[in-house]
């Protein structure tokens, strides 16, 4: 097996506490229609983001996170920093 070096988001997990990735996914969809966003959140997204293979969530995922947990930075949650994903330094 090969290792993708993805480092796990312990942060995330926690943050679900005892609800299931299934129950989280819903609770993202509806924070999202509460602030006018339309995501396709799923229990395998959520998966995806523990697991460290979404190390940063896109823009419409950024709000709707920030939106749950509010005064949290996306470092907070376990996320880094954009330009490090994406390869674009600073310019």
């Amino acid at each position: 097996m090969v290792s993708t070096g993805a480092v796990p988001n312990l942060v995330f997990r926690q943050l679900r506490g005892q609800r299931s990735a299934g129950e989280f996914a819903a609770a993202v969809r509806r924070a999202a229609r509460e602030i006018g966003e339309q995501v396709a959140c799923d229990a395998r997204y959520i998966g995806r983001v523990e697991s460290g293979e979404i190390r940063c969530p896109n823009y419409a995922y950024e709000r709707v996170f920030l939106h749950m947990f509010p005064g949290a930075s996306l470092a907070d949650l376990g996320f880094s920093a954009r330009e490090s994903v994406r390869g674009r330094g600073a310019r």
